[in-house]
C-alpha cells in the first residue's frame, strides 16, 4: 500500500470506531531518543523519515507538525492530499 492508501485505511478505521481524530507521533511511550522501527507509524502514514513529527488525522483533514530542522524535508516527503504542514 502507498501512503494515500494507508491514510484511507486509517480514516475508514476512524469512522468504524466513531472517532473524530487520531494523533500519531514519532516518539515511543518512553520518549527514547532513537525509538525502534516498530514505532514508525508516522513514516508508514506520511513517508516522512525525520526524527520528530506529530500528525493529527481527521475524516477530511491532516495536520503535520515538525520543527524547523525538518520543514523542508517534510515539504518534500509528505505529499498527501489536503495535508497542512506546520513548524
Amino acid at each position: 500500500m502507498n501512503h494515500a492508501e494507508n491514510l484511507a485505511a486509517l480514516r475508514r478505521q476512524l469512522a468504524e470506531e466513531k472517532l473524530d481524530y487520531y494523533i500519531l507521533s514519532t516518539g515511543d511511550d518512553h520518549l527514547t531518543e532513537s525509538p525502534g522501527a516498530h514505532w514508525s507509524a508516522v513514516t508508514w502514514l506520511t513517508g516522512f523519515t525525520g526524527s520528530y513529527a506529530t500528525v493529527v488525522i481527521g475524516a477530511d483533514a491532516l495536520a503535520f507538525w515538525t520543527d524547523g530542522r525538518y520543514l523542508v524535508q517534510a515539504q518534500r516527503q509528505v505529499s498527501l492530499p489536503g495535508a497542512e504542514l506546520y513548524s
